[in-house]
């Protein structure tokens, strides 16, 4: 995030610099990241895991593995965790065994911080900066820790688990090294800064590009629930504010029938169905986001080919279904493709009609008459990952130029007659496994060996057992 940008937002936030008289008002600053393990194997994929059940109360997990001892070791057999063991190891074998986010992250959150410092006297205000990640490597750095602790079933133990043969434990007890059993009974970055005296908190969330996403609603309302039980203990009223969502369009529009609905209820019975109209992204939506997303497509044009001649590819990946009830992922990443778009076709002499932008596939029933299990077809490239559906639509797709799976994408970019195409993910701004290996693995099998149309044919020079 820009400097500018990010005090431009503080500063509708923040109001008018108070009189220099007064002392400085402590406020907070949460930095949202996505988060994630710097590197892979049974241990990280089984903490990753469990922080991701943890945040629907309805899972199974929550509700039978969280705080039940005799679970823990078949964490991993679980949801997508079979799959995703194999996924990383391939993916992290790629970039040397170590995800670059972290590193990245950091720089960005000391960048911020140098911005938020600089502008404390104007502001005459005392920030308080931290993050939090919605896969937390640090339990300190998850929005609330002691939630994966302190048992919240009846005969629940507190989660005190550090491996065992079945996911990665070594050593004569088959213990993952160096693992601390309380390491979840930890203050977390809320409860810190909240610690720290401030008046108000604002999440300034860049998960993926800043666009609303429900991972980071994820920990926005962990975060409400701290701040709550914090003012309710201390008779104090601290303030939490997300500046992505200004307005509270994601809390608005959750379903109200049943309480306490989320996905894994199914359908809701009743749905707020509160419009988006005139409830903006100010992060996703700021102009200046796409010039830095435009700047670094304009680094991978080739020399000698000229922009009118050269396409554009924006991938991005979906919610979930379901999640449209009350998510607008796609929506908030619509504006900024169209952003992108825009500052490309004015500045830099692109076409407009050779900027598209897609999503991955989904799976899809077998059978010729659709009767069969949803599986993983050859079609659909084997994905899980493509609901891009539009919020309060029903699970309808964007249309248009922004409505393509990418092969398709790429099909037409290359009946276009475009001689060279310029393939970006503009939902992330910080490297990591999903944009150096996975992203450019299923682009290259569409425009490279197409090794995908021998999976069936067990034919292992064109479609390797990686």
């Amino acid at each position: 995030m820009s400097r500018a940008l990010l005090i431009s937002l503080l500063l509708i936030l923040l109001g008018c610099s108070a009189p220099v008289d007064t002392p400085p008002r402590p406020v907070g600053v949460v930095y949202v990241v996505h988060g994630g393990f710097a590197a892979q194997g049974p241990r990280y994929l089984w903490e990753a895991t469990l922080q991701m059940f943890a945040y629907d109360p309805h899972s199974p997990v929550f509700r039978r593995v969280l705080w039940n001892a005799d679970a823990w070791p078949r964490l991993l057999g679980f949801g997508n965790a079979p799959k995703e063991r194999g996924k990383y190891a391939f993916e992290y074998e790629r970039v040397g065994g170590t995800d670059r986010f972290w590193p990245i992250t950091m720089a960005q959150l000391a960048d911020m911080t140098t911005a938020l410092e600089a502008s404390e006297a104007e502001l005459n205000v005392d920030f308080i900066i931290d993050y939090a990640s919605w896969i937390s490597e640090d339990p300190a750095h998850h929005a609330h820790p002691r939630l994966l602790y302190e048992p919240k079933v009846e005969r629940g133990v507190a989660m005190r688990y550090c491996g065992s043969r079945f996911d990665g434990g070594v050593g004569p007890d088959q213990t993952w090294a160096d693992c601390d059993p309380a390491r979840y009974d930890v203050d977390g970055t809320i409860q810190r800064v909240l610690n720290s005296g401030v008046e108000e908190i604002l999440l300034i969330d860049t998960t993926t590009t800043g666009v609303r996403f429900f991972k980071t609603f994820d920990v926005v309302r962990l975060a409400r629930s701290v701040v709550a039980e914090f003012n309710a203990t201390n008779a104090t009223n601290v303030q939490l504010h997300w500046v992505n969502d200004p307005t509270d369009l994601m809390s608005d529009s959750m379903p109200t029938d049943p309480p306490n609905w989320t996905r894994l209820l199914g359908a809701p019975v009743s749905d707020a169905a509160v419009p988006i109209a005139g409830r903006p992204n100010p992060v996703s939506s700021d102009p200046r986001l796409a010039e830095l997303h435009a700047k670094g497509i304009r680094t991978r044009m080739r020399a000698d080919i000229p922009a009118g001649e050269t396409g554009v590819l924006l991938v991005n990946h979906a919610t979930r279904q379901l999640n449209d009830y009350f998510d607008p992922k796609i929506d908030d990443t619509l504006v900024l493709n169209e952003n992108i778009k825009r500052t490309l076709v004015a500045n830099d002499g692109f076409k407009a009609a050779n900027i598209v932008g897609a999503w991955m596939g989904v799976r899809e029933p077998m059978g010729s008459d659709d009767s069969g299990p949803m599986e993983r077809t050859r079609r659909m490239r084997g994905e899980n990952l493509g609901h891009a559906y539009l919020y309060e639509s029903n699970g309808q797709l964007p249309q248009g130029e922004w409505g393509y799976r990418y092969w398709d994408a790429l099909d037409y970019l290359r009946a276009a007659g475009v001689k060279h195409i310029v393939v970006a993910f503009p939902q992330i701004l910080t490297d990591s496994v999903l944009n150096l290996v996975e992203l450019p693995n299923q682009i290259g099998k569409e425009v490279g060996y197409k090794n995908w149309l021998g999976m069936e044919a067990l034919d292992f020079q064109t479609y390797p057992e990686v």
